[in-house]
This record gives structure tokens, sequence and C-alpha cells, in this order.
């Protein structure tokens, strides 16, 4: 059965997925009006799950085009609206149901089958013809009594079949119901599905006419009377394929029946106590996904409430707010915590109430965003899971296998060549010949690392499966090895999380190398944290918990080698125990404080007793959290992810240029140092540019600074975007951009920017409807000479070369190749 989630919340949309795909249902997803309205038009769908609030056509106007036009497909509403009003408008407008957010997903899944029966015009909840039957609530088909085992895409056509006991279905048709538009197989898959299901009932005892085939037509099922009657004579006789530990089947049917009747009620026990500990799981997972985005909103919400306090609050950022903080309200109870979403109800009305009020600063507005605020810190708090609430997150995070590389082309040869490359580090690489494959692949277990090339499918099909590799935690590496090299190609790539592209024409030798040591980076970046604890199994454990997290962990037993392993280890995060031997850990935490380099160093205490006063002396030590023991692992795991990124981001505030959000000076110089340096000791060329915006003073007194700031933003991303996380590049001032490019000949890297530059320049910057800026550039290129680890130099020779070119007197970049001057230094 095939069905259609209409639902703009990414996190809602991929929760009903889960659940969906595991009932075995085909699952395509929607996530506005118009898209659904025209998946509609192409595809038949069983079911149409439908939430109200969608951007551009409402879930209720959509309910009401589709009654209009005759569609009787079953419709769903879903929304966080529980008022009888808006009930009555979705049933008025032609819905069949109406569930309101947050659901559980065992009613929501009672009242699909209803739907669905009701749709077949089948009375009892388990479907039957003859002495075949199905239980949509198991997921289990019986023949006379006995379980015939089905995987979950056979399981699905028996589903079909018998809720359309009379159709013929063609090997078209069976595939537009029961595969997503994506994942489209050829005809002969369903005649293979065909051939399994009739060796399966075959085994039971079943007639070989179980399902017909009507030639040049397609399948049906067999006639419910013959059915019967085969089957009675059939088992008179033992079945051979059916022997089993046990033995034949027996003569008589009657007892056989007799002594599997308690069976399988103890089976479907065990069947649904399985299935739901799966969903669990899977919900827990898309849980662990999408918590940064939760706490982003959270964080979006929070800041419209300081901005209106501030009296500076725009329309957008109320609007984004308002949106936030309905998703939140539908979102957390499905996901198991229902405290989440009756605050994130309570704060909706608050903001809706504090919206009411005029814009001018008032007693009661200030009183209500007070409120707000409050609300806000106890839902941060209602989100963290603990034992005995929420859903049970108590298992593995995502592991990235280490032996293999998933390699997602259509390319056997060059998929050969890598696989060569790594065998030499003791990893394997498995090769995906398109986008279904390798979302199989990944649900066996997780890569290293995945190389996509992304004219195996669609452009867009390709960069969604880019968002998803992204939305792994921790995000699951891709690197792009594609023919395709142009700006817009990689900036695509760029913008859907891809982390570095290698030309098809680069040699996987290259390719392999630079992919490890882009992983080592990778991994070196995820943090270093260092845990400092007398008790081995809480070390050990911890250690357990948060390394395949990405995080470079290190244990200390004796807290008197502290300050020793604190300089060797540079973490970025400190863990430490409350009551240790020699040293308490309140003791270490304020001899941090009290030295100028460590002094913003993150610390998390670990403490058995979580006392007023503990907490009081931790905190007024320095701490930034109190973590209670016995030790809640993902909690643990939330608690440190949340404080490493807080530490992040204002890393980011101090090393990040405001204006255009690439690195600033100080930053960049240290960076492009350090490049130099390792240039200078693998004897690997080293480049360095200077790029200016020509004329960008009469830009600011011709439009105004304003637009100074967009075009100076644009081009400083553009620049970012296009050259890659492997190479700097850094705001110094003014109008002038620095540019390292590692392992870049000269020639290279002159003949890069030219045509990076040059594609900058025809790009307009829109002042008005009728006035646009094109920016003109100067640049300028040094190579590191031999021996030289000096920045000052090599930057002064990039800006000699670039007023060289600056004295040339042509109009835009592309005139600029025949006396652009950049010397060797």
């Amino acid at each position: 059965m095939k069905i259609l989630v209409v639902e703009d919340d990414e996190l809602t949309a991929r929760a009903l997925e889960t659940v969906l795909v595991q009932q075995n249902y085909a699952v395509e997803i929607a996530a506005a009006g118009e898209s659904a309205w025209d998946l509609v038009e192409l595809f038949d769908y069983d079911l149409l799950l439908l939430d109200v609030s969608l951007p551009d056509l409402d879930g209720v106007s959509l309910c009401r085009r589709l009654r209009s036009h005759h569609y009787d497909l079953p419709i769903m509403l879903l929304t966080a609206k529980d008022s009888g009003h808006e009930k009555a408008l979705g049933l008025d407008a032609g819905a069949d149901d109406y569930l309101t957010k947050p659901f559980n997903f065992e009613e929501l899944m009672a009242r699909i089958r209803a739907l669905l029966r009701r749709a077949s015009d089948q009375i009892s909840a388990i479907l039957a013809w003859g002495a075949l039957e199905l239980d949509p609530e198991s997921c289990e088909v019986t023949y006379n009594g006995q379980l015939v085992p089905l995987t979950p895409k056979e399981y699905a056509l028996m589903e079909l079949l018998l809720r359309n006991p009379k159709r013929v279905f063609s090997c078209g048709m069976v595939i537009e119901h029961l595969w997503a538009y994506e994942d489209t197989p050829s005809e002969d898959a369903v005649r293979t599905h065909i051939k399994c299901i009739r060796q399966k009932l075959k085994r039971v005892g079943a007639a070989s006419t179980a399902i017909d085939t009507v030639y040049g037509i397609g399948y049906r099922l067999g006639p419910a009377e013959e059915l019967v009657l085969k089957t009675t004579n059939e088992r008179l006789e033992p079945n051979p394929a059916a022997t089993g530990a046990s033995g034949p089947f027996q003569a008589d049917p009657l007892p056989a029946r007799n002594a599997s009747s308690q069976a399988p009620n103890r089976r479907d026990q065990a069947t649904a106590q399985s299935s739901d500990a799966q969903v669990l799981q899977s919900i827990a997972h898309l849980w662990q996904q999408f918590q940064p985005r939760i706490q982003s909103q959270i964080d979006q919400i929070e800041q419209a409430l300081l901005a209106h306090s501030q009296q500076n609050l725009t329309s957008e950022q109320r609007a984004e707010a308002e949106t936030n903080v309905h998703s939140l309200k539908g979102a957390l109870g499905t996901f198991g915590f229902p405290e989440g979403s009756r605050l994130a109800g309570l704060l909706e009305k608050q903001l809706q109430a504090i919206a009411s009020e005029s814009d001018a600063a008032n007693l009661k507005t200030a009183e209500q965003i007070a409120s707000a605020e409050q609300q806000v810190l106890a839902l941060r708090q209602a989100i963290v899971p603990s034992q005995g609430s929420g859903l049970n997150f108590n298992y593995p995070a995502p592991t990235p296998s280490q032996d293999y590389i998933l390699m997602v082309d259509g390319d056997v040869a060059m998929a050969d060549a890598l696989a060569l490359q790594a065998q030499e580090s003791d990893l394997t690489v498995i090769q995906a010949k398109s986008l279904a494959i390798a979302r199989r692949q990944l649900k066996q277990g997780l890569p290293r690392a995945v190389v996509l090339d992304p004219s195996i499918s669609s452009s867009q099909a390709s960069f969604k499966f880019l968002e998803e590799l992204s939305a792994y935690q921790p995000p699951l590496p891709a690197f792009i090895w594609s023919a395709e090299n142009d700006l817009e190609q990689r900036l695509a790539i760029a913008r859907s999380g891809g982390q570095r592209f290698f030309d098809k024409s680069v040699a996987p030798e290259q390719v392999f190398t630079s992919m490890q040591t882009a992983l080592r980076q990778m991994e070196a970046n995820a943090g270093r944290i260092l845990i400092v604890d007398d008790d081995p199994v809480i070390l050990a454990t911890l250690e357990q918990l948060l390394s395949p997290w990405g995080f470079d962990v290190t244990t200390l037993e004796d807290p008197r080698m502290f300050w020793q392993v604190l300089e060797q280890t540079q973490p970025d995060l400190l863990v430490l125990d409350v009551k240790m031997p020699y040293v308490s850990g309140i003791e270490l935490c304020q001899v941090v404080r009290n030295d100028e380099r460590w002094s913003n160093l993150s610390i998390l205490i670990l403490t058995a007793h979580a006392g007023a006063d503990i907490v009081s002396q931790v905190f007024g030590a320095g701490a930034d959290d109190v973590v209670p023991k016995p030790i809640a692992g993902p909690e643990l795991v939330v608690r440190v992810l949340n404080r490493l990124e807080r530490s992040k981001l204002l890393q980011r505030i101090l090393q990040t240029d405001p204006l255009t959000g690439i690195l600033n000076y100080q930053q960049s110089s240290r960076m492009l140092q350090q490049q130099l340096k390792s240039a200078h000791q693998t004897g690997r060329p080293f480049c360095l540019a200077s790029v200016e915006i020509q004329d960008f003073r009469s830009i600011n007194r011709r439009h105004g600074h304003r637009i100074g700031d967009r075009l100076l933003r644009h081009v400083g991303q553009s620049l970012s975007q296009a050259l890659g996380s492997d190479q700097v590049v850094g705001r110094w001032g003014g109008e002038e951009f620095v540019i390292g490019l590692y392992n870049t000949e000269l020639d290279s890297a002159r003949r890069q920017l030219q045509q990076l530059l040059a594609r900058l320049a025809q790009e307009s910057l829109e002042v008005s409807p009728e006035v646009f800026v094109s920016p003109r550039f100067n640049f300028g290129v040094a190579a590191q000479a031999a021996g030289e680890v000096d920045l000052d130099p090599l930057y002064q020779a990039a800006e000699a070369a670039m007023y060289r070119s600056a004295t040339c007197d042509q109009l835009r970049l592309n005139d600029l190749s025949n006396c652009i001057s950049t010397p060797t230094f």
C-alpha cells in the first residue's frame, strides 16, 4: 500500500516515514500543498496523510480541491490545532479523519488501518481470502493457521491483492502501489516477488493457483473456493517441501490447527514487542539526527524574545519564531516528550499575546516576555531525555564502520581503481550504482566516508542525498568525484553538505590521499575531551559512549597528573569527577579558571550527590554544567554536544568576520602561516593571492554602505564556497580578501582565480528594480620560495602583483589576463 505524507516539518515527516515503512507501507513525502497536488495527479495513492498548515496551499484547501476533482482516496488531516472549529473545517472539506499533534503512533496506525479497511469495504480487521489471512496489525500472513514468512515487500504485495481480491494488477500497477518513485524497480522485480510468494505458500500447503497469472495482463488472487478445496485435498498427503524438524504435515488437518492455536498468540506478542522496539529505535535515531535542529529552533525563539525586549524585533523574526514554536508543539510529543509539547503550546499562546500588544514597550509586555523566557528555559529542560521519561534512547549511537568506503558511482573502472588504493589502508570500497542501492547499504552499516558522482541521478536527487548524509549524527563525510567542474555545481554541492570536490581527471591515488587527509582533519575537528575520574569503570564507559561521535577522548585516573595531561592534549572540554583522591574536581576547576590560557575552557562536573550545596560549590568554582550519577548516556552526549557547540560558537565569533561570515584577519593569518609551514615541510607548492574590489568607495558613495556591505558579503561567501574548506579565504579589512592556495602551482592558482573572479564579475547585485551593480576586481598571486616560512614577505609580493595589475586600463576582469604581473616569490 502506498501512502503520501504531506508535511512541511522535516522532523515530523521523517518520523512518519520511519513508522510507516516499519509497517511495510511505501511512502512518499511532499513538503508543500502544490507539490502534493502534482504527485496525486501523477500517481495513485491508497491514503493521504495531510498536515493542515502548509506553505502555498494549506491542507484544508488541498483536501477541498481533491474532493472537487473527484479524488476519493482516504484523507487524514494532521495538525496541532485542536479546536472543534478547526476539526469541523477539515471534515467539511472532505477529510475522512482528523488527528491532533502530538499523536500516538499506535493510535495513528490503528486509524490508518481503519481508513484502509473502509476504503476497500472490509468489515473485519483481518483480510481473508479462503484459508489465506493477513493481519495488518501484526503484519503477518497465515495459511490454515500457519505463518507464511514473507519479506516486507512480499507482505505489501499480498496486502494489495487481499484488499482487492477480484482485481487484476499489471506489473506496472504493482510498482505504482508498492514502490516510491525514486526507488522504482524493473517489472522483473515484481515477477520475482510473485514467484517467491508462490513458493512460500506452496510450502505451507497452498495450491499453486493461490496467485493466478492472467496472461498478457497481470496477476490476481485465485478463486477462494478453489483455494480452500485444493488445500483440504492436498493436506491429506505429506508435503515433502514442508517437512521440518518435527516431521511432515499430519493427515488430519484439525490437530495441526489446534496445535498451533496457542503458538501464534505468543508469536504475535513477541512480534509486536519486536516491532515496537524497532519503531522506538528508529524514532529515537531520528531524534538524535534532528536534535540540533530542535535546539536551533529554541535558540531562534529565545533570540526573538530578546530582540522584542530591546524593541528591535523584525516581522521576519516574529514569523519565524511563531513557525518554530508551532512546529515544536506538534513534534515534541510525537517523539515522547509530552511535557515539551505542552510547554511549546503555552509558549505559542504567549507569543501570540505578545504580538497582539503594541510595539511600544510597556509593563505588561515586559512581564509577558519574562514569562515566555521562563517557558523557553523550561522547554530546554523538558527535551533532555532522562530515565523513565520520553523515548528509550539507551541504544548505541550510530557508529560509522571504519572498514569501508561507499562509492555511489556507475563507473566500475573508477570504483576498482579506488578499491586498489583503499586496500593499502585496510579499507574496502563498496560500489552502489544508484541512490536507492546506496540508501539500502547505509541501513546495513555506515561507512567511513561516501564518494558520490552527482551525475548518477538528477541533480535534485543527488543534492537531496548529500543533505541526508549531512543529517546523520555525526554527519557522514561526503566527497564528490565528478566530471562537471563548474562554479554552479560546486556551489550547489557546498550548500548541500559536500566536503571535498575532485575532478574525474584526478588520479585515484591522489583522490584517496586527499580523502585520508581530509578525514583526519575532520576527526580532529570533532572535539577533544579530557575526562578525569578515579573510577576506571566510569572512564571506560564514558570513552565508549563518546568515541563513536568522533570525539578524541583522553581519560585520566590520577588527578595529580592533570596539568601535564592538560597541556599535552589541549582539550576543548573537561569532564571532572567531584570526589577524587588527592585533588577534587572543584579544586581542578578553580585551577583551570585561574589560568589565563584555559579560563574559557568548557567544564562539566560529574557528581553522585547533586544536592543544592554541591551544585552551588560547583558553579561557584566556574563549572559550566553538572551531570548527576548514575550517568544517563544519551543525556551526557546531548550536554557534551551542546557545550561544545556553544564553545565553537564563541570561537566562530572570535574567528569570523561579522560582515561576510568568512575568516577574519587574525584567524586566517594564523591558518595561512600553518599552511605555509606545512608546505615547506612536505615540499608541496603554496600560493597566496590578494583580491580587492575595484572602485569600492565609489560604490559606497553612489549606492550607500548597505549595498556595499551586501556586495562584500556576496563576494566573500562566493569565494569561500567555490574554493572549498581545504583552502583559506579571509577578509583582511575593507574590500580586500586574502586567499591561500595549498598544494597549487602558480600557473594553476592564477588560472583558477581568473576563472572564478571572471564569473563573479558577470554577476549583478540588484540595487533597485532598474539599477544593478557588477563588481570588478584586481588581484595578484605570489608563490612560496624555497625555504620561506614567513607570511609577511609573501603577502607583500602578492600585494605588489595586485597593484601592478590595477594600473591596467581595463574595465572587466576577463580583459586583465594580458597585463597581470605575478612574480614568483
